[in-house]
């Protein structure tokens, strides 16, 4: 990860989060090991993404009445 030297990915819980996502399928080891965080100029496209995210997780919860 060339990306994110020690010090930032502490400071954003890089580390936490990946140890905590629990993968279960080669789909998902392959996605996990794409995975980078946006950089600053790309603030649009994250905010983009976690609107849909929102979404998702909501027509997720309607479908099974959480």
């Amino acid at each position: 990860m060339d990306y994110l030297n020690i010090d930032q990915r502490e400071t954003i819980g890089y580390n936490f989060l990946m140890n905590e996502m629990q993968i279960h399928t080669p789909y998902g080891f392959e996605v996990n090991n794409k995975l980078k965080p946006y950089i600053k100029e790309d603030k649009d496209l994250l905010i983009k993404d976690l609107n849909d995210l929102e979404i998702l997780v909501k027509k997720f919860k309607e479908q099974n009445n959480l």
